[in-house]
């Protein structure tokens, strides 16, 4: 899941960070003589490219719906592990090939190294309120609904407005996995919208969905600490964040998303 102090997903920002610091202290340790470059860059893609590929093997099904969407890596469906096994692997092959790349090329490994846990750790330490708003909304039917559900199930949160592109492209398959997970509350807060507008929206695009509450005064972004759409929050049968993640889901994001935080709850995996 994303970091939580940012309206984007930053997990991009940090790799690109990383990589930039790998290439620079490879560069200066080596003084121009010896260029790490290719080392460092053919790794990472080699570790990118497994790492899609070991994700999309996992969640196969829910990509053969639309097949092509396994080239859309915006969904940052990546499986970390086999990423790094094989990055590394292949960065130890070149640090044992040629002695000149030694020096240049651990330096660079420990530099990126550093950049990236040091970002990722600073972007988890400070987090927004960890329990679900205690608020009520009204719902497009008009009748008052807490954000919360009262029955001692989970709850799945997607903030979401209607001229948000990433937010439409989604709702198709998280009304699909709302009506799949019954065991979990998928709730779906419009933020700063009017009733007509929402409901004119769901109507014309045919999407029966429910828990749809209209939010005009964006006081749960507020109260979360959100800023960017679609933006969904994770939350355990007792009210607590799990997660959070800022941007569209896939059909397989959705559903790994689903068995990270759920996987002792009886669910089901989207078809």
């Amino acid at each position: 899941m994303n970091a939580e102090l940012f309206p984007f997903p930053v997990a991009p920002l940090i790799l690109f960070c990383s990589i930039i610091t790998s290439l620079t202290a490879g560069w200066l340790y080596g003084r121009r003589r010896v260029s790490v470059d290719t080392p460092i860059l053919v790794s990472v893609a080699v570790g990118l490219l497994s790492a899609r590929i070991s994700f999309v093997m996992r969640y196969l099904p829910a990509y053969r719906k639309d097949f092509l969407t396994v080239l859309d890596i915006r969904d940052l469906g990546f499986d970390l592990i086999p990423g790094i096994v094989a990055g590394g692997c292949l960065m130890l092959w070149y640090f044992a090939r040629q002695r000149s790349f030694r020096g240049p090329l651990l330096v660079a490994i420990v530099a990126g190294a550093t950049v990236w846990i040091a970002a990722s750790a600073v972007t988890t330490i400070s987090k927004p309120p960890q329990s679900v708003p205690a608020v009520s909304l009204l719902d497009v039917n008009g009748e008052r609904e807490p954000v919360a559900g009262r029955d001692g199930h989970p709850t799945v949160l997607n903030l979401w407005a209607t001229w948000c592109a990433p937010c439409q492209a989604e709702m198709p398959l998280l009304a699909e996995a709302q009506a799949s997970h019954q065991d979990i509350n998928i709730v779906f807060v419009n933020q700063g919208e009017t009733h007509d507008r929402v409901f004119d929206y769901l109507d014309s695009h045919g999407l029966q969905v429910k828990h749809v509450l209209l939010d005009p005064g964006l006081v749960i972004s507020r109260a979360i600490s959100v800023s960017g759409y679609p933006t969904t929050l994770f939350y355990d049968s007792k009210g607590n964040l799990l997660g959070r993640h800022v941007g569209p889901f896939s059909r397989a994001t959705f559903a790994d998303a689903i068995n990270q935080f759920y996987s002792r709850t009886e669910t089901r995996s989207i078809p």
